[in-house]
């Protein structure tokens, strides 16, 4: 048996939100979305520092092969949930880089402004959900 016969594919979990927003996006966005899905495991993302994140929990990016194609934002699955990776979000090629910006800038460094987004995420979640 060679490698690529004992190895599995990675088992990918999408957050129901994800599979509300791909619902929503053109048919050739969607389809590059669900491509990108496929490749979560195999091929390598993108580290990406989320300020909302669980410390030492680290998110990754992945970019669909179409531009202008929302990227995933994933993370190794942990005890407990399904899969062996879970898609928690969608960001715009915009927002990210955007995020990219805010890393490279420094800002997130500083653990006030960290504590500031997370407090706005969850006031924006709480708002959402209510």
């Amino acid at each position: 048996m060679n490698m690529a016969q004992g190895r599995r594919a990675p088992r990918i979990a999408v957050a129901q939100p994800v599979i509300q927003e791909i619902k929503t996006l053109r048919a050739d966005q969607a389809a590059a979305v669900n491509a990108a899905i496929r490749t979560i495991g195999i091929d390598p993302g993108e580290p990406v520092d989320l300020p909302t994140a669980r410390p030492g929990t680290p998110y990754q990016a992945q970019r669909p092969g179409l531009p202008g194609a929302p990227l995933l934002i994933y993370r190794q699955a942990q005890p407990g949930e399904q899969g062996d990776w879970l898609v928690v979000s969608l960001m715009t090629p915009d927002e990210y880089r955007q995020q990219k910006a805010d890393e490279q800038s420094g800002a997130l460094r500083d653990p006030a402004i960290r504590e500031e987004i997370r407090i706005a995420a969850g006031t924006a979640a709480t708002t959402v959900a209510d």
